[in-house]
């Protein structure tokens, strides 16, 4: 399609339609094949609609808006053609499998709305309005109960589980992930609007469930949207607080308590990160309701995008789309967080499954390649609407080749300790360290290790030990070398690779747990090289060995 000029004669798209706000506020909300894509005045509908295909931009303006200018108007038809309001520039609903940049995929059911439709009759049987306030109580009294565990629960998370709990703990918070998305369906549907789409999806290289709530535009009372919003992270909330509050009865299990106080401790942060308001999770969604503005993340990026294009290289002003003061640093933060949150996700990912041997090390190709995509798509679509905006180009390569450079260069400049991570194994007087698999990487003696118990959500140092010999043997690897629970009997083929003795005191029992051995110093670019591909690729058995890197 061609680009929109003042000249141009857009027509609206057969798709879209307008609802009349329930309301009575004299907000209109425009659908595109059935899917709610903005609240807006009766003004704005009267403009979608007189969208013939025949009458020219500039006739437009000069009939709809004449206090503006004919560059803004320009702008807000282009807005128009970017939500797919405009014919030639229609969208395709989301169906059964969709993508969101940057790292979302979607597969979803279409039957969410029978489903849900049966659901709100059973929770109007089941549940009651009075049943709030209990809830609202649990919750303070389980967060509570959880702060007075905090010396407890700081052990335990650099502590290995035993295999059954830490199942046990992952199952419950699986089940919890569906009554999270489920509760925002419930809640949408106990307000007399259906879902539209439900299923599983990997967000920010994370797996989880989800809920289309999109037609919640349709509610009439901004408080009904904020409550769709939040009842996810309720219902974890409310799970977090009941596990706190059994862990807390005297006389439990040992077992079972640290299992409860993982599952409560998990359960809290989740609902930490889902209030994140920079990020499409539910705490934007409850400010985006709150505050009234659809795709307010959308729009505050989008304006952050065009001042930093026009302040650096030159592009052509563009109307804001949202006047408020607080957007631009709300889209800088709405940028600067998905990215913090990818590179913690990153960094946590391929720590876990560094010692995990060619399965770990083919799961961290496959992300470096993911990420390598996403971040080179993401470049070409920024480059390419700066020139769309009227960039100039001996600005772009004048600003952009000193910051390009800049970058490269502190990756460069920037030390970074590199290492390689192994199992180990003590018994009686004797420290091996092992990995998984068939691979040996080859260790120098007199080359310090450091030794740690590992937990769900960190790691201890227990020890510290120096390679004596080189080894190159069979073995056994216990589970607890690899991962962070503790499964006795449970064992992977792999081979001894180094002999090593304590250095100071060493761990009062036979262990099982990871070792950490510097490798050299290398820049920051020279480290991620390493982390994503060099290593692995010599955990698979291609290239060199790691610690020659």
């Amino acid at each position: 399609m061609a680009a929109l000029t003042l000249d141009s004669r857009p027509r609206l798209a057969d798709t879209v339609a307008f609802e009349e706000s329930a309301a009575g506020d004299g907000q209109w909300i425009v659908l595109a094949s059935d899917v709610p894509v903005s609240r807006v005045s009766r003004p704005v509908v009267d403009l979608l609609r007189s969208l013939d295909g025949r009458t020219p931009v500039r006739d437009l303006q000069s009939r709809h808006d004449s206090a503006s200018s004919p560059t803004e108007f320009l702008a807000l038809v282009r807005r128009f053609e970017g939500r797919g309001l405009i014919a030639g520039a229609e969208r395709r609903p989301p169906g059964r499998f969709s993508y969101r940049p940057p790292l979302t995929v979607q597969l979803a059911s279409l039957g969410a709305p029978a489903l849900f439709s049966r659901l709100e009759r059973l929770r109007r049987r089941l549940l009651r309005g009075w049943m709030l306030t209990p809830i609202a109580v649990l919750i303070v009294l389980g967060a509570a109960a959880l702060a007075v565990q905090a010396p407890t629960v700081l052990a335990l998370l650099t502590r290995p589980l035993p295999v059954s709990s830490f199942l046990a703990v992952v199952a419950v918070l699986v089940a919890a992930t569906f009554a999270h998305e489920a509760a925002h369906g419930m809640t949408l549907a106990g307000y007399g609007v259906l879902p539209r789409r439900a299923g599983v999806m990997l967000f920010y290289l994370s797996p989880a469930f989800f809920v289309d709530v999109t037609n919640g535009w349709r509610l009439a009372d901004r408080r009904g949207r904020v409550a769709v919003a939040l009842a996810g992270p309720a219902v974890n909330a409310a799970l977090a607080s009941a596990a706190a509050l059994v862990a807390a009865i005297p006389g439990m299990d040992d077992t079972v308590r640290d299992a409860l106080l993982i599952l409560a401790t998990a359960s809290w942060s989740i609902v930490l990160v889902n209030l994140i308001p920079f990020v499409r999770f539910d705490g934007y969604l409850a400010l985006m309701s709150a505050l009234d503005i659809p795709n307010l993340r959308t729009s505050a990026i989008h304006d952050v995008r065009d001042t930093t294009g026009r302040v650096l290289f030159g592009s052509s002003r563009q109307p804001r789309r949202l006047p408020q003061a607080w957007v631009l640093p709300f889209g800088v933060m709405s940028v600067v967080t998905p990215l913090l949150l990818i590179a913690l996700a990153l960094d946590r990912i391929i720590r876990a499954l560094s010692g995990g041997g060619p399965g770990g090390a083919w799961a961290i190709l496959a992300l470096a390649f993911i990420v390598a995509v996403g971040v080179t798509a993401a470049l070409v679509k920024a480059v390419r609407h700066l020139f769309r905006t009227g960039a100039r180009p001996w600005r772009v390569i004048l600003v952009g080749t000193p910051i390009v450079a800049v970058a490269v260069c502190a990756g460069f400049i920037i030390p970074v300790q590199t290492t390689l991570t192994t199992g180990f194994v003590t018994s009686d007087a004797s420290l091996r360290l092992v990995v998984p698999g068939a691979v040996v990487p080859d260790i120098a003696p007199g080359t310090a290790v450091t030794l740690y118990e590992q937990g769900m959500l960190g790691r201890r140092a227990i020890a510290q030990a120096v390679v004596t010999a080189r080894s190159d043997a069979p073995t056994s690897v216990p589970l607890g070398a690899v991962y962070p629970f503790d499964a006795p009997g449970v064992v992977l083929d792999g081979r001894t690779i180094a002999e090593a003795r304590f250095v100071g005191a060493r761990p009062s029992s036979d262990s099982v747990g990871i070792a950490v051995i510097p490798t050299g110093r290398t820049s920051a670019w020279g480290a991620l090289w390493s982390a994503t591909v060099l290593q692995p690729l010599t955990t698979i058995g291609v290239g060199a060995p790691a610690d020659s890197q």
